[in-house]
Parts: C-alpha cells; sequence; structure tokens
C-alpha cells in the first residue's frame, strides 16, 4: 500500500469516527400514530311537511362533518356528498363529530357525538337528524 493509500484509508476512519461520535445513538424519527378511518351517512328530515317535498333543495351542499378533540381542537373536516355520505381519517383515538354548519333544529340533539377511530380500521356510523317538520 502506498502513502497515498494510506492516507486516504486513514481519512475513512476518521471521517467514521467523527460521525459515530457526533451521532447521540439516540433515534431522532418519531413513530408516527396509526390511522384508522371512519365513514358515514347523516340523515335529514323530513324537509317538508308533507312528503316527498315537490321541489326539495339538497340539505346536504355546504355542510361538512367536523372531528375534534375532547379540548374541541379540529383535527380534520370532509365535505357531505350529495347523499350526506362522508369518510375522514385520524389517527387513533377518541373525538367528538360534528356536523357544520346544523342549523336544523333536531342538530343539537344528535350532534356532537363521540366516536372511535380504531387503528388500521374502518368504522361506520349513521347520523339521523330530525327537523321537527312535521
Amino acid at each position: 500500500m502506498t502513502v497515498r493509500g494510506s492516507f486516504r484509508l486513514f481519512a475513512v476512519v476518521v471521517t467514521v469516527v467523527l460521525v459515530a461520535t457526533c451521532s447521540s445513538g439516540e433515534e431522532t424519527t418519531a413513530t408516527p400514530a396509526l390511522s384508522g378511518a371512519l365513514v358515514g351517512q347523516v340523515t335529514i328530515g323530513p324537509l317538508c311537511p308533507v312528503e316527498p317535498c315537490s321541489n326539495p333543495n339538497n340539505p346536504f351542499l355546504g355542510l361538512e362533518v367536523v372531528l375534534s378533540t375532547q379540548g374541541g381542537e379540529k383535527v380534520t373536516r370532509a365535505a357531505l356528498d350529495e347523499n350526506g355520505m362522508f369518510r375522514v381519517e385520524a389517527p387513533a383515538g377518541s373525538y367528538l363529530l360534528d356536523v357544520d354548519p346544523c342549523e336544523f333544529l333536531g342538530c343539537v340533539r344528535v350532534v356532537p357525538i363521540e366516536v372511535d377511530i380504531r387503528a388500521v380500521a374502518v368504522g361506520s356510523i349513521e347520523i339521523d337528524i330530525d327537523t321537527g317538520i312535521r
């Protein structure tokens, strides 16, 4: 081995030792929380005093479900589709599920509702809001 080859080997060894010495030896990468999902459907009705309505407006337009922590911190939200269906994903845990904005008379009796999201699972829920129209 030449002097130049020995020097290169020495430089590589010193670099490896310095990197190993400067490293704390602790894992710095955070382990992501396992997530799950919740799918569901919101129903709202009746929409007219006499069903079926002759020209009903879609009650789901502009409505969202909001998933919040027990302390009120919003985690995620999802728009309701034209049939009131939704899907939200979040880390496993207990949450409050609300419909926003929910201005129907029956909303205060139904939402927010406590839901549990389980890791690597898809749960389901049905929320029925009675408008009180008779």
